[in-house]
């Protein structure tokens, strides 16, 4: 079962120690879905398609935080 957030959100994992591994050049969200799928200890992944930096974590959503990069309004 996989729960997504918002567009725009990262995942900060309550102990640094708890990111699994760190991939570049994903090109969609549903390939690192599949990435976190077969680690596994990967409980928590997040993926940022600007950069297509895709990070997986042991960390459970609950004992996270799920952090919004906000836009300023001009």
């Amino acid at each position: 079962s996989m729960q997504f957030t918002a567009p725009g959100t990262a995942f900060q994992p309550q102990n640094p120690i708890e990111l699994l591994n760190t991939f570049s050049n994903v090109k969609r969200l549903l390939q690192c879905a599949m990435h976190c799928n077969q680690h596994r200890q990967c409980r928590t992944f997040d993926y940022d398609q600007t950069s297509r930096i895709c990070r997986l974590f042991e960390g459970d959503i609950s004992t996270g935080t799920i952090l919004t990069n906000s836009i300023p309004s001009s």
